[in-house]
């Protein structure tokens, strides 16, 4: 009750002089950073020149506690970091607060001791009042980020919040009473650091977040932060930067003059939410090695680099380069660039042929299993299931779970199109990026078509490229485009292998694998995919880079044909006569041999050709292939044309024989009309010549 009193008191003797002397009155509001000088002036009315001038701070608006005072014959006095000056000739006295510590910051009241003898009053007369505000100075640049400490316990019993001080009031910007250690509200990310202190992180700086900020816990405790955002051409902005599983991961990171010696460092944004300091250097060093992570300061050209060797899957994320700052006791990290990195795997494919890629996900039925295509403006959706099946086909892409219950990506028919980073991903928070590139090879792609006859051995041979000689070869069955069975491989140091009816022989000198599948049968028919086992940048895939479709059909039967049109290869047989009378005889061939070569001695008044063709009745083989038929065919052909052409030799010579004949005849028939001997007594002399036999046998020689 009486501080109350007291301050209606105080406050009505202000108001009185503010009516009386324009030099008095009013609220003068001021900032002062940490570790710095406050300064403030306070007029005072002409009649008060001698009297003692005084400084009294109105802590949390309840307590009244006097800080410093000039004595009545002095006019300057010090008190630890407080000193105050009183100018009487102008009627003003300074007060000046060295080394500004955060609980400087309140309500000052300036005032005079007035001591009126003649009425025995004694009083202090206030007629001006300061509000100092003390905050901490940071300094960010636009397209960076910053890390705060306002040093205040995080409890989890008491509203956080985040608000931004503007003329009407403390804008809230984020504010939980949860109990969370963490809460993120768009740019602006609170949270517990390791020692359990409130930790404010603001990404993505820009201009219009030049501002002043406070941080509070409750209704008591605040903390008031000035940030101020600056441009520089050296900083801001997101670079992205890929790596591959195993390789090493560099980037650079520049910064502005004024770093030259600040210490350097490196932080992990990990899943946006977890920050992870990772390496940074001392401020006499300029490089620094701890484990996998390497830092180098170029002070002369104002650039830090970061090295990451045998990069690994958890490497990725979002990387920031900065520095350590303490500016007027605030201290804080400027991040002047953030890094993007992408760790990927590498896969390998062959233009018309076929990937399998093993991820480490553990399939699960109960999370979103998808695949998506990585662009500039995001993950294109390829397949998405929530469903509780175990394999999803969508066109080319398969994704399904394999015997060890890992998520599993089968792409088909590849193109040089389908060269890009993709996605497979369970659930929100475990996902896996493979970069597949598609590469056009001669020897590869296309599908081959295969008949095989049930029971017999069926063969087929897959081209593969230079770079994949010394790899295990692998055949798989895609049963119904759906069902993936693992057939035959070679190992690394072999190449042969034999598994039940199935064997495969790796060439390596002319870079084919052959397959043989003996005994064939009705479920073997199919489509086969020949492809290798790699192993590129600690990511495990099969690379297919033929399909064979196999069908299975039973023996071609022929049915055995008729007597009338059943034939055995055609005999043809000529005999020869002089006579006038036919006459046949039939020889042998060996006496066809004995007789075809003599001639006649005793001419013949007639000689006739007559030319025999003889079919066998025999039935024709019952199955026949079809190389059979085709061998079959040509020997007919050619056996009709030698006959064709040995009946026109033979007509030829018959012609020629008879002109000679008919000329010795008549020379003859002069003689015996001279000449009368024994005789025919008809008159007739038979000539009988053997037969001349050409069989068309394709046994005949």
């Amino acid at each position: 009750m009486k501080i109350l009193q007291f301050r209606v008191k105080i406050f009505f003797i202000s108001i009185l002089y503010l009516i009386s002397d324009s030099c008095c009155g009013g609220i003068e509001k001021m900032n002062a950073y940490l570790g710095e000088t406050a300064t403030f002036t306070c007029n005072y009315p002409d009649g008060f020149k001698t009297n003692s001038k005084r400084l009294t701070n109105l802590y949390d608006q309840t307590t009244v506690k006097t800080i410093i005072y000039t004595e009545k014959e002095s006019e300057k006095e010090q008190k630890d970091r407080f000193s105050i000056f009183d100018d009487r000739r102008s009627k003003v006295f300074s007060v000046n607060i060295s080394d500004v510590r955060e609980d400087d910051g309140g309500v000052y009241l300036c005032a005079v001791w007035v001591w009126r003898k003649e009425k025995s009053v004694r009083y202090y007369s206030y007629f001006k009042e300061i509000q100092l505000q003390v905050t901490g100075l940071v300094f960010g640049y636009a397209g960076g980020s910053v890390i705060l400490f306002p040093d205040l316990r995080w409890d989890l019993n008491n509203t956080r919040y985040i608000c931004k001080m503007e003329q009407s009031g403390c804008v809230n910007i984020t504010k939980d009473q949860t109990k969370s250690n963490a809460v993120t509200k768009g740019r602006f990310k609170m949270y517990s650091n390791a020692e359990n202190k409130f930790t404010v992180l603001i990404r993505e700086l820009n201009l219009q977040d030049s501002a002043m900020y406070r941080f509070g816990v409750g209704n008591e405790k605040h903390k008031d932060i000035e940030l101020t955002v600056q441009n520089d051409v050296c900083c801001g902005g997101i670079e992205k930067t890929n790596a591959y599983l195993e390789e090493m991961a560099t980037f650079t990171c520049n910064y502005p003059e004024e770093f030259k010696t600040n210490n350097k460092y490196l932080i992990n944004l990990y899943d946006q939410n977890t920050v992870k300091q990772i390496i940074h250097t001392g401020k006499e060093s300029q490089k620094e090695q701890m484990d996998r992570f390497s830092i180098f300061d170029d002070r002369r050209s104002k650039v830090f680099s970061v090295n990451i060797s045998d990069v690994r899957e958890d490497d990725g994320g979002v990387y920031l380069c900065g520095v350590w700052r303490k500016e007027k006791s605030v201290g804080y990290y400027s991040y002047f660039k953030e890094i993007q990195l992408q760790v990927t795997g590498l896969v390998f494919g062959y233009s018309g042929g076929s990937v399998t890629i093993l991820s480490d996900l553990q399939w699960d039925v109960n999370n979103t299993r998808y695949i998506c295509k990585v662009e500039e403006g995001g993950c294109l959706d390829i397949i998405k299931d929530q469903t509780k099946s175990n394999a999803v086909t969508s066109g080319r892409f398969k994704m399904y779970s394999n015997t060890a219950d890992k998520f599993t990506v089968l792409i088909r028919e590849l193109n040089p199109q389908d060269s890009a980073v993709y996605r497979f991903g369970v659930g929100n928070k475990q996902h896996k990026d493979i970069e597949l590139t598609v590469q056009n090879d001669s020897c590869c792609g296309r599908i081959k078509r295969i008949n095989a006859n049930l029971g017999e051995t069926a063969t087929f041979k897959c081209n593969y490229p230079e770079e994949l000689k010394t790899n295990s070869k692998r055949l798989i069955n895609l049963n119904d485009q759906t069902i993936i069975k693992y057939i035959i491989h070679t190992e690394k140091e072999s190449q042969k292998e034999q598994k039940d009816r199935f064997s495969i022989f790796d060439d390596r000198r002319s870079k084919v694998f052959s397959v043989n599948i003996s005994d064939v049968r009705e479920d073997d028919g199919g489509l086969y995919l020949c492809g290798v086992w790699r192993k590129d940048k600690s990511v495990g895939y099969y690379s297919y880079f033929k399909e064979i479709q196999l069908q299975v059909t039973e023996k071609s039967t022929v049915l055995p044909q008729s007597p009338s049109t059943a034939m055995e290869p055609t005999t043809a047989t000529t005999y020869w006569t002089t006579s006038t009378e036919p006459a046949v005889t039939v020889t042998s061939d060996e006496e066809h041999l004995k007789k075809s070569t003599a001639l006649p001695e005793t001419p013949s008044t007639t000689m006739t050709a007559t030319t025999y063709w003889t079919t066998s009745t025999a039935p024709a083989a019952a199955e026949t292939s079809d190389e059979e038929h085709l061998s079959s065919s040509l020997i007919i052909t050619v056996c009709v044309c030698v006959a064709l052409l040995l009946i026109g030799g033979a007509a030829l010579i018959y012609k020629l024989r008879n002109h000679i004949i008919q000329d010795s005849a008549f020379t003859y028939q002069l003689t015996e009309k001279n000449n009368q001997g024994d005789g025919d007594p008809h008159g007739n002399q038979y000539i009988s010549m053997g037969p001349v036999h050409q069989s068309l046998d394709s046994n005949t020689k």
